[in-house]
């Protein structure tokens, strides 16, 4: 073989050895910890809940979207009459109950238990919680939605593992803010929060992670209108990554404390949902009015 023919030869090994790569990187996740291509966009190391696994010979371990739209929880705080009872059960899943952390009854003298209150869901002071036992994993298009009198900041929704918080709603002020945990090239890093002005009335507030490619997140939060016709944040470098943690999904008082005001109502979907409920406004006090004085108001 000639010299010139060695050069050919070589070049075409680099150029095979180059394009295989390529495809493997894009394609397969197999590094020992990543091994889940997930919705043909980015590499996981779990499959969200409610996702589906199957394997691919090419691709490997596919995570895929469900048929269905994903329900993770539902909780109709209005419906609580029972007030020795010390959970609400998620009208989704039976065996997902949300508890205040010492179990005590909703009537309790307890500061940690949220109070049921009449006509306006439950009443949350800046040491209320209820927390799910059912570990979810959250995924890359990830929906919330919640009815909501929000009256002084602090924490709404919190997904938190080992001590990290992943996603986060707040009262921040005046206004909602969103923000998720997401991975860039280097390192997990905080995405710049999302905010949308809160007001001391009643509130449809609905947020939703969106990962639209491999490296661009799409943030949206929206107050009493339809999705797409708020501004979304839109952040390139990220991916919605979310590891094989265990997740407790925390609703009030977390790492923070939490906000004062009212919960009516609050539903989670691990797909993008375009979901808008109503309740009945003639049953809610006051809709157009702070809901500062709960005491005549709570369940007797």
């Amino acid at each position: 073989m000639d010299f010139l023919n060695f050069l050919f030869f070589v070049n075409n090994i680099l150029l095979t050895f180059v394009l295989y790569s390529g495809v493997g990187a894009d394609v397969m996740c197999n590094d020992g910890t990543n091994d889940y291509w997930i919705d043909d966009k980015i590499c996981g190391e779990v499959c969200p809940s409610q996702f589906i696994q199957d394997v691919d010979r090419d691709k490997g371990q596919l995570c895929n979207l469900p048929s269905s739209n994903a329900e993770l929880f539902e909780l109709k705080f209005w419906m609580i009459q029972n007030l020795s009872q010390t959970s609400i059960t998620s009208s989704i899943n039976s065996a997902d109950n949300w508890e205040n952390p010492f179990l005590v009854p909703y009537n309790s003298p307890t500061n940690t238990s949220p109070l049921p209150t009449r006509s306006r869901g439950f009443y949350f002071t800046s040491s209320s919680s209820i927390a799910s036992n059912q570990p979810y994993i959250p995924s890359l298009y990830f929906t919330a939605a919640l009815w909501i009198t929000a009256i002084t900041p602090g924490k709404i929704l919190t997904v938190r593992a080992e001590s990290t918080n992943y996603i986060e709603l707040v009262l921040d002020d005046h206004y909602f803010a969103f923000n998720i945990l997401a991975k860039t090239p280097h390192r997990d890093s905080d995405m710049p929060k999302i905010t949308s002005i809160a007001d001391s009335v009643w509130q449809y507030v609905l947020i939703q992670i969106n990962q639209i490619d491999s490296d661009t997140i799409k943030l949206v939060i929206a107050i009493n209108e339809d999705p797409g016709s708020i501004p979304n944040l839109f952040e390139h470098g990220y991916e919605a990554r979310f590891p094989n943690k265990v997740y407790n999904w925390t609703i009030g008082k977390s790492d923070e404390t939490s906000f004062n005001g009212f919960l009516y109502w609050i539903k989670g979907w691990n797909v993008l949902y375009h979901y808008h409920w109503s309740p009945d406004f003639s049953q809610l006090c006051n809709i157009r009015l702070p809901c500062n004085n709960f005491d005549e108001w709570r369940v007797k």
